[in-house]
């Protein structure tokens, strides 16, 4: 009797769970990244299905949070089992229960973030639960949102600009109210002269003229130091002429040069100078601080000030190119 009896428990014993856990077909981490609002390289993690197959398989995703601030993400991922998630389906943190028949190799669990705009860098797990498994199975979940290089490029390139506007204003803008007074005292002492003379020799008439090109040129920022300390060393050569009263002595030949002819002038070399030493450092600048700074995920206020400073302060880190063409100015 006793027998039976315990024959009889058995067989109405419910079935042991298995214990195998679930396998996932990927690394231990997922990593999901979010560009400009648009997901990098959409695709699905696969579990492997035992030979049993699944009742009531579970899948969740935990609340992300970054890692570095413990701030939460401001959106959230949909999870879906065998498909993508459908334009009128709901947007759930959870898929199933959903039973997966015996002899299925594999299942597909699909993730679609969505309205994450704050940029971080969240973590969070995914867990996988079966009715007839023991236990849950789990996998990180790395999901980065970012802004695209195009953005943190312009704002380098803005700081640049403003770093070139400043330095222009505090150095080239200084430089010729400086010249514009040393041109002014010349234009007196050559007036002066012209009131004096009956008729204007030859050299006064050719200094009078080089004065009013040489304000034409300070007006546009393009003349040199030098231009005007020629200048100064002719009113004092005609100077000396009228003490010592000597006639004008004969025009030299000028200076061969190899200067093609929109260079042959000190002032369009220095033109010339400024504007490739401008580009040249837009390009450098920009490069380098997309390499230096640019790194996933890019796009908190604090970031793009950092950006902007670094535009902004590499300005005279190709100066040295100035230098070159100055000396090649005075050759």
């Amino acid at each position: 009797m006793s027998v039976l009896l315990a024959i009889g428990v058995l067989l109405a014993s419910p079935e042991q769970s298995r214990t195998a856990p679930i396998e996932l077909d990927l690394p231990k981490e997922w990593r999901i990244e979010i560009v400009d609002g648009k997901q990098q390289a959409p695709g699905a993690l696969l579990v492997a299905v035992p030979a049993g197959g699944f009742k009531g398989l579970r899948v969740s995703s935990t609340p992300l949070v970054e890692n570095d601030r413990g701030v939460g993400a401001d959106g959230e991922l949909c999870v879906t089992l065998g498909s993508p998630r459908k334009k009128d389906d709901a947007c759930t943190i959870q898929a199933g229960p959903a039973d997966v028949p015996a002899g299925t190799r594999e299942i597909a669990v699909y993730l679609e973030p969505r309205r994450f705009a704050r940029t971080g860098d969240y973590r969070g797990e995914l867990r996988f639960r079966a009715a007839d498994i023991e236990g849950v199975s789990r996998a990180n979940l790395r999901v980065v949102v970012s802004h695209g290089p195009l953005c943190p490029a312009a704002v380098i390139f803005a700081g640049v600009v403003l770093g070139a506007l400043v330095a222009f204003l505090a150095g080239r803008f200084r430089t010729q109210q400086q010249l514009a007074l040393r041109l002014l005292r010349l234009r007196g002492a050559v007036d002066l002269w012209k009131e004096r003379a009956k008729v204007a020799p030859q050299d006064l008439l050719d200094l009078d003229e080089s004065l009013r090109d040489a304000d034409r040129e300070n007006a546009a920022y393009i003349l040199d130091s030098k231009a005007v300390d020629a200048l100064e060393t002719q009113a004092q050569q005609y100077k000396n002429k009228l003490a010592a009263a000597r006639s004008p002595a004969s025009s030299t030949a000028p200076k061969k040069t190899l200067w093609p002819s929109f260079l042959r002038t000190p002032g369009a070399r220095l033109g010339t100078s400024e504007v490739l030493v401008a580009v040249v450092s837009a390009v450098v600048a920009t490069c380098t601080g997309l390499l230096a700074l640019y790194a996933m995920p890019f796009g908190r206020f604090d970031q793009y000030v950092g950006a902007f400073l670094w535009g902004f302060g590499i300005d005279s880190s190709v100066r040295g190119f100035r230098a070159v063409f100055q000396k090649l100015d005075g050759a």
